[in-house]
């Protein structure tokens, strides 16, 4: 079909391709008085080439998007992805972005695989973030062909992380908990004893606000996420670790997990400080451990199933254990008392 002078062009190019349909459109005269032509992408049909041809002779757009930085294309993206997605969702794909600081001011047409894969491979978290990493890039990739940004995606062929086989979880010794105590001056080793002796996730624990959650003068915590049966659970803070949350409350932190100035943490900025205070210590373990501490507290302590349960949020049959009475509460603060 021949169109207008000046209104483009429709071409099917030669050899096996997926899209062999390319459009060109006409963007004005050169300095020559030749006319100038942008592509405007590449299609599969001759008929999804002519009404993305009609769509865009019907109201031009800027087909310079491929200038665009990998910072700018995310924050269109996510305009439009946040707004069929769940707060936890969007959360999910921000701290997958913090990973891709390196190509943030890069031109979107000159990443490739190679650097997109060294982000994804040497992030300094676990497989199933680093797999998150992965799928947020192919996303937002995958938008900017949809948009005729680009051409190609190469996120598509970034391989997927391993993943690894979760290493057998090991709880703190009693030299590894003695030697924490000893430097309990330290704001950092505050925090993992708290969570030693509570047994929130990590995750958990990042949320904790002193508005929402903490009872100053009951000395209890209720919060929780994951499970049905872990949320708005009840968890006393034992002698042990009760200075450290004064001391937190009268600072003025809005967090327990916060840096010394009071800055809360999320979970991944807590992951990076709490590795590299750990490593400083000379022991190894990861954040989720502490949980596993403390449930292994429990058992040393032969705390009863039912008490248990509901400290760490586990499932139960028994819907009566799911109900915090002032009499449950002081069983759960007797408790804690006896690790």
């Amino acid at each position: 079909m021949r169109f207008p002078n000046g209104y483009g062009s429709i071409t099917k190019l030669k050899g096996n391709r997926r899209k062999p349909y390319i459009v060109r459109v006409s963007c004005g005269y050169g300095e020559d008085c030749e006319l100038k032509r942008k592509v405007l992408g590449y299609y599969e049909s001759y008929r999804k080439a002519s009404l993305a041809f009609a769509d865009y002779n019907k109201s031009p757009y800027d087909l310079d998007g491929n200038k665009m930085t990998f910072e700018e294309l995310f924050e269109l993206w996510s305009k439009e992805k946040y707004a069929e997605i769940t707060p936890s969702a969007q959360r999910t794909y921000k701290s997958a972005y913090s990973y891709c600081a390196p190509i943030y001011k890069d031109n979107i047409a000159n990443i490739r695989t190679a650097k997109m894969q060294d982000i994804v491979d040497n992030a300094d978290v676990g497989a199933t973030t680093r797999a998150r990493i992965q799928s947020m890039l192919k996303l937002v990739f995958e938008y900017a062909v949809q948009h005729d940004y680009l051409t190609k995606n190469y996120a598509a062929y970034i391989k997927r992380p391993k993943v690894e086989v979760e290493n057998e979880r090991i709880p703190f010794s009693v030299d590894e908990m003695n030697l924490l105590w000893a430097h309990k001056t330290d704001h950092i080793a505050k925090i993992i004893l708290i969570d030693i002796y509570t047994g929130w996730r990590p995750d958990e624990l990042c949320e904790l606000t002193f508005s929402e959650h903490i009872n100053i003068e009951e000395m209890t915590a209720q919060g929780g996420k994951k499970t049905e049966a872990g949320k708005r659970r009840v968890v006393p803070f034992c002698t042990k670790v009760q200075p450290f949350i004064r001391e937190f409350y009268s600072n003025g932190f809005t967090h327990i997990v916060c840096d010394e100035d009071g800055t809360p943490l999320n979970y991944n900025k807590y992951y990076r400080a709490y590795k590299d205070y750990i490593r400083g210590l000379g022991i190894d373990h990861r954040p989720h451990e502490c949980r596993h501490t403390f449930a292994t507290l429990l058992d040393n302590a032969e705390i009863n199933a039912k008490i248990k349960k509901l400290l760490l949020g586990h499932s139960s049959s028994d819907v009566t254990e799911k109900v915090y009475t002032h009499k449950t509460i002081e069983q759960l603060k007797e408790a804690v008392e006896k690790i």
